[in-house]
This record gives structure tokens, C-alpha cells and sequence, in this order.
């Protein structure tokens, strides 16, 4: 089914009202010209001692002629819109953001250091060959 020419789905949509201790993930795509362009999965743990804290698992343009044309900026605020959202539900607002990055992904980490991330921790035990940089964005 061809898509409208600019639009944002939410996959599902942001809850009206929260089930108790519940996670919940979403997946936020873009779509420019009918065609999707990227997309944003973003998950929070429910109401445990990480309340209050959204962990984007992945934002991707898909293609590269794509890139650099603000749709990552896009996708990535309305992330940060749909957790406030969500956080509201629950008893404690959101206060971080955080996303893991491969260290060889030089222009995402340039990308989330411009949105606001500061690089906060390195793991190099979860992959085997490749140390991850924790990225985290504080809003309180």
C-alpha cells in the first residue's frame, strides 16, 4: 500500500494508558515520497529500578542517498517525544536516553554527540570483535 508523501508510524502506537510494571518497545518508521526511509526502535523496561530510562536499540536510514537530510534527526526526536510520552504513563518521567554504537561507526557517534549524547562508557566483552560505546542523553 504506497504511503502518503511525509509521515511518521508508530509501531504500535503510544499507549493512552499504562499496564503496570508492562515494558513496552516501539518502532518508529519514516516514510518520504511513499517510500520508507528509515526507522527507530526504542524500548522501555517498565517500572523497575530503570524507570524513567529509554533505550533506542537501533535507528537506521535505510539508503545512504538518504543520509544526511535530517531524517535521522527526525526519527530520533520523535523517539525522544513518543518515551516523554510513554514516561507520562509511568510513575517516573524520563530522565535518560541511552543507545549502544559500534566504535567504528564514526558518524553515528558524531551524530548523537551533536544531538546531545555524551559517550559515557565502553564495552568491548559484549562482542567479540568490536567495542561498543555507551552513549547516553540526560534530561534531568
Amino acid at each position: 500500500m504506497p504511503r502518503p508523501s511525509d509521515e511518521l508510524l508508530f509501531d504500535p502506537p503510544t499507549p493512552a494508558n499504562n499496564a503496570p510494571g508492562v515494558p513496552f518497545t516501539q518502532t518508529i518508521h519514516l516514510y518520504v515520497a511513499g517510500k520508507q526511509v528509515g526507522s527507530c526502535l526504542w524500548h522501555h523496561a517498565g517500572e523497575s529500578q530503570l524507570s524513567g530510562v529509554v533505550q533506542i536499540i537501533d535507528l537506521t536510514i535505510l539508503d545512504p542517498k538518504h543520509r544526511r537530510q535530517g531524517h535521522g534527526k527526525r526519527l530520533l526526536n520523535s523517539a525522544i517525544d513518543e518515551s516523554v510520552r510513554y514516561c507520562r504513563l509511568t510513575p517516573s518521567p524520563l530522565r535518560q536516553l541511552w543507545i549502544a554504537v559500534p566504535h567504528t561507526q564514526a558518524i553515528a557517534r558524531a551524530f548523537l554527540t551533536g544531538a546531545g549524547f555524551h559517550h559515557v562508557s565502553s564495552l568491548n566483552y559484549l562482542h567479540p570483535e568490536q567495542e561498543l560505546l555507551i552513549y547516553v542523553l540526560s534530561l534531568d
